[in-house]
């Protein structure tokens, strides 16, 4: 599955997808709720902002679709 760089392009329905998120320690896979153009993570937006609960700047590089459950 190809990641899309968010500026490029963000999801164009609300849900779950799977991000890489910068930190400042390092990047990290996830997956993290977007919801009406904005990135959510255990309930904290992400925009480039710090997260006090997790004490590290977090900001989404890219996204993918998650991918389908097994059948």
């Amino acid at each position: 599955m190809r990641w899309i760089d968010v500026n490029e392009q963000l999801p164009k329905e609300n849900g779950f997808y799977n991000v890489e998120i910068e930190t400042d320690e390092r990047n990290i896979i996830h997956s993290c709720w977007f919801e009406d153009g904005k990135w959510k993570y255990d309930n904290y937006l992400i925009a480039g902002e710090p997260l006090y609960a997790t004490s590290w700047y977090a900001s989404v590089l890219f996204w993918q679709p998650l991918p389908k459950a097994r059948t």
